[in-house]
């Protein structure tokens, strides 16, 4: 078998397939030259090691397929390709690594099958290959010729962080490790705000107004949920079905993540800062950006008076989500542990009777302090192609889609029925000045890709304009008047200050100028028609010490 493998017509015709598949793969033509220089570079690489040409161009293949396969994977789970600095933060997080084993075991099992089989069958391949002794020149030949390939080959322009973001699977990662010079310069972000002339700071004074009817506020981070009505192919019991009433008077929001990395729109709504402006940074700023904000809404409450907590459904330390929460203001920070989620999917209404308590706990104590809770939810957090706690049953299923669509359906059901007793709660616990509750979807789940791409006719993730990055909030109030909200689709950088501002919260004058910048730039943070105003907002929180940038 193996010197069949070996023989020279059988080892071109391999890579001319494999040469098809790149097209596929890459989904962008400019990038295969750059993918076949790098499987020439690897082959060089080994045969000067081996001196087995044929087994070694087969062994560069099977590389760099393995790694599109990982890279198709990550995308999949968490809308990003792999990238060099994968190995830098989540490799190095044993919380991160520890949820994605426990979530995603069955999509993973295929990776080391493969590595076996490709170790098993690269092994017989350079033990009937038959050396091939090259001088020495010839070798720096061939070393300096596939150099001179990568160079001019190299695909992605600078400060295309979008390359990362859809296609591209068997090149991201060896594109990436030109990234890691970034490691060492400042990103474009940092550059235009030290250009701005700012004129004067901000006044740090806080405007609190009236404690004693200051209202209750609960944000509700709904895992990967949007309104299924955006993709019309889409079934889910018809206009009159639960799904339908429940999301019919959802608000749109613009994200700037999907199928994973929820941490992004964190911090994009507590901080009101653009992650998309942080560039590679996008995927890890609470570990870049702890400590680094001033101005986010919490620390704002806090300073104010109100008692601030969240409620995490993973570990405290993946992804150095919980510090950040307590850098930017959250006093107390409870993760799964604290909860008792044992499963990686359990119920929402595990957080909400925690939350619960730990609400009912503060009325009865002499705290007079209001309540600023941030609950993150995960009943509907992929993947999606088994069924979740099968023992609870959803009317209408199976609605009509694919069976990993109608997955996410039902578990999107079940979390809507999880959330109601906690808004009943709410209601009968609220505070002097009433309570206002903000829910929103994080980012759309994994299994929307398909349908986004359809409708751009293209690929939706490398277009933050695309319906992929589409979800939604909703506010309700008891006992509290909220004003009317803009009739706008916001980015979620505004999210926080628009329903701070709405519910009469306390606000400074940062606040008020990111409140002007929403209107100025018609909701439109990352893709401002006038980005200079951007620039100018965040020079501004700079020189105020309200904002550190890396």
């Amino acid at each position: 078998m193996y010197k069949f493998f070996n023989r020279c017509s059988v080892v071109v015709a391999i890579s001319a397939v494999c040469v098809v598949l790149l097209f596929f793969l890459e989904r962008d033509n400019r990038s295969v030259p750059f993918a076949i220089a790098v499987v020439l570079t690897l082959t060089v690489l080994i045969f000067n090691f081996t001196q087995r040409v044929r087994a070694s161009l087969l062994l560069s293949w099977c590389i760099v397929f393995i790694v599109a396969a990982i890279s198709l994977t990550k995308q999949r789970l968490m809308g990003f390709n792999v990238h060099v600095f994968d190995l830098l933060t989540f490799a190095t997080d044993s919380d991160s690594l520890h949820f994605v084993l426990i979530n995603y075991w069955k999509t993973l099992i295929p990776l080391p099958v493969a590595l076996l089989l490709a170790a098993w069958f690269v092994r017989g391949l350079f033990r009937a290959d038959r050396p091939l002794h090259i001088a020495p020149l010839w070798r720096l030949a061939g070393i300096f010729s596939v150099a001179v390939f990568l160079t001019i080959s190299y695909p992605r322009s600078p400060g295309d962080h979008g390359y990362y973001m859809g296609g591209h699977f068997a090149t991201s990662l060896f594109v990436s490790l030109t990234d890691t010079s970034f490691l060492f310069e400042e990103i474009e972000l940092t550059r235009e705000v030290a250009a701005r002339e700012v004129a004067a700071p901000f006044h740090r004074g806080q405007m609190c107004g009236d404690m004693s009817s200051a209202p209750d506020l609960y944000i509700i981070h709904m895992e990967s949920m949007f309104s299924p009505s955006l993709y019309p192919d889409w079934k889910f019991g018809g206009p009159d079905g639960y799904l339908a009433r429940e999301t019919a008077d959802w608000r749109p929001l613009r994200v700037e993540t999907f199928a994973g990395a929820s941490w992004t729109t964190t911090f994009s709504l507590m901080t009101g800062l653009p992650a998309i402006d942080f560039g590679w940074m996008r995927p890890y700023l609470p570990i870049f950006m702890a400590g680094k904000v001033k101005n986010a809404l919490p620390q704002l409450l806090a300073a104010c008076g109100y008692r601030t907590l969240a409620v995490m459904p993973t570990r405290y330390e993946m992804v150095n989500e919980g510090p950040f929460l307590k850098s930017i203001g959250f006093e107390e920070v409870y993760d799964r542990d604290d909860v008792g989620a044992g499963a990686s999917h359990a119920r929402d209404r595990l957080f909400y009777e925690f939350t619960m308590a730990l609400v009912s706990d503060h009325k009865n104590s002499t705290d007079p302090r209001p309540l600023f809770v941030f609950v993150q939810t995960m009943t509907t957090h992929g993947p999606y192609d088994d069924v979740s706690q099968p023992e609870d049953a959803v009317g209408g299923m199976p609605f009509g889609n694919r069976p990993d669509i109608d997955e996410f359906l039902r578990r999107m059901t079940l979390a809507r029925q999880d959330y109601a007793p906690f808004l009943a709660f709410v209601d009968q616990n609220k505070a002097k000045g009433g309570a206002v509750v903000v829910e929103y979807g994080d980012h759309q789940p994994s299994v929307s890709q398909d349908s986004a791409d359809a409708a751009v006719r293209g690929q939706a993730a490398a277009d933050w304009n695309s319906p992929l990055y589409q979800t939604y909030f909703d506010v309700h109030a008891y006992g509290r008047d909220v004003k009317s909200l803009p009739p706008m689709t916001m980015d979620v950088g505004f999210l926080g200050v628009t329903i701070a501002d709405a519910a009469g919260l306390p606000n400074n004058a940062a606040q008020r100028a990111l409140l002007m910048l929403r209107d100025q730039c018609a909701g439109s943070y990352h893709s401002c028609a006038d980005k200079a105003l951007v620039w100018d907002h965040l020079g501004k929180l700079t020189v105020s010490d309200l904002l550190e940038l890396p």
